[in-house]
């Protein structure tokens, strides 16, 4: 098993960094922030041989992959969130679950 060097370790107030961070290790996406205050986020990540894992604190935003983002990304991605705080809103093909910790 190999181990890397953090390969994302920044904190970020602007939405196109983190967008371009989490798009080269993870998966392509679009951020787009919400509400009046300043976007913030801070990102730290590793990868473990083919697993890439990623510890995202943002302010409230919209996370986006439309269909060409996703066929853009390797077929094989298998993609787990683990929420520990705030509430994320899942949406695909009309389907759609708001989760919270614990979920």
């Amino acid at each position: 098993m190999t181990v890397t060097p953090d390969l994302v370790d920044r904190e970020v107030d602007d939405v196109g960094e983190l967008e371009h961070a989490l798009s080269d290790v993870c998966a392509p996406m679009r951020i787009k922030p919400e509400g009046d205050r300043p976007f913030t986020a801070a990102c730290r990540g590793t990868r473990i041989g083919d697993v890439f894992i990623a510890r995202v604190r943002s302010g409230p935003c919209t996370i986006l992959r439309d269909p060409g983002l996703i066929r853009s990304t390797d077929r094989e991605l298998v993609k787990l969130i683990f929420l520990d705080a705030g509430r994320l809103a899942v949406e695909q093909d009309g389907r759609r679950s708001l989760l919270k910790p614990g979920d």
